[in-house]
């Protein structure tokens, strides 16, 4: 996985291990560790996010729209079966967010903490909107965007890889 902070966001690209169990493709056990790896960068993840305290949002609206293409793509390309929810978690979640009006506004959550060894940065998932949020996120296929509005703000939104098309028809078929 790879962690690359800019001057403006920090971009998580999500491996299958770490998307949410309803989020990742066929071929690994059914557990995820509910968090994101840090590589060697804690500090400098602490000190952008200036050191976990401000107010975290998410942008449901922003996620689900980037995120509409990759999954019309899995299902035009009729490759939904090689994901373990078949996107049904997925599509159950969009409609849950238009329910909520969460593609109206954006959702306030709890700060994010990192773990003892300060490895893996997490948000808490005992918040129903983090594990709605985490759901739209597919393994292999998205990255996860802390943006920073100022010192103490920051929004989370999910966006597609760049390359999603390549990895559902080249690299997920093989495996």
């Amino acid at each position: 996985m790879a962690l690359i902070i800019y001057e403006d966001h920090i971009k998580i690209q999500i491996p299958n291990s770490e998307a949410c169990v309803n989020a990742q493709h066929i071929g690994i056990k059914n557990r995820s560790v509910g968090s994101y790896y840090m590589s060697e960068s804690p500090d400098a993840v602490r000190s952008f996010l200036n050191d976990l305290k401000g107010t975290f949002y998410i942008d449901f609206c922003k996620t689900v729209h980037n995120m509409k293409r990759v999954f019309e793509y899995i299902q035009d390309t009729d490759s939904m079966d090689l994901f373990k929810s078949n996107l049904m978690d997925q599509y159950m979640a969009q409609k849950e967010i238009t329910d909520k009006g969460y593609d109206k506004t954006y959702v306030k959550i709890e700060d994010p903490i990192i773990n003892a060894q300060a490895k893996y940065l997490k948000f808490t998932r005992t918040n129903s909107d983090v594990r709605l949020f985490q759901t739209l996120l597919l393994g292999d296929l998205s990255d996860l965007i802390i943006y920073k509005l100022d010192d103490n703000c920051f929004m989370l939104y999910g966006q597609a890889d760049p390359d999603y098309e390549y990895k559902i028809d080249a690299k997920f078929h093989m495996e």
